[in-house]
């Protein structure tokens, strides 16, 4: 029995994870945006509980689009 009680973890009382946060950032300002919004529907459940998802379109090239989401 002591062997048993030594390898159970025990839960860490009042941790809550921290959210994590993704940004997606696309050329497109209308259809891509839209396909990662589409994208996010079929999430499993409680995804979107622990992970934030942000979607933005610039409507930039390449270049100009890593320099605007270096914000």
């Amino acid at each position: 029995m002591k062997h048993h009680a030594r390898n159970v973890q025990k839960r860490r009382a009042n941790f809550r994870p921290k959210r994590k946060y993704f940004l997606i950032v696309c050329e497109g300002t209308k259809t891509e945006p839209l396909y990662f919004e589409g994208l996010k529907t079929e999430l499993p459940q409680g995804v979107l509980q622990l992970f934030e998802i942000d979607i933005k379109g610039f409507g930039q090239n390449g270049k100009a689009l890593v320099h605007s989401a270096n914000f």
